[in-house]
């Protein structure tokens, strides 16, 4: 009876979570338990970039990609975004 629950949540969880990656030396916050990744990239070229994902999201095919130092993206509760590729470069004009 243990391993058929066990096999049973281990399905739902790939249903649930697909392949997730992540490049560079972003940092993923993920502040909740109701988050859905499926095929999400994320990838960074600069130092100390986050990407804050809230309660509730869903995201479906989407690329992240952030260039440039000390940026912060927050995905907000309850959002879902799906087949979509965001980038945020950060311009500093003198």
């Amino acid at each position: 009876m243990k391993t058929i629950a066990k096999r049973i949540g281990i399905k739902v969880y790939n249903l649930k979570n697909g392949p997730f990656w992540k490049q560079g030396g972003a940092i993923v916050e993920r502040q909740g338990h109701n988050i859905v990744l499926d095929c999400v990239k994320i990838r960074s070229h600069g130092k100390n970039n986050r990407v804050i994902i809230e309660d509730g999201v869903r995201l479906h095919h989407v690329k992240i990609q952030i260039s440039g130092n000390d940026n912060t993206i927050i995905i907000g509760r309850n959002c879902s975004i799906q087949d979509t590729f965001l980038l945020w470069k950060r311009i500093i004009t003198a």
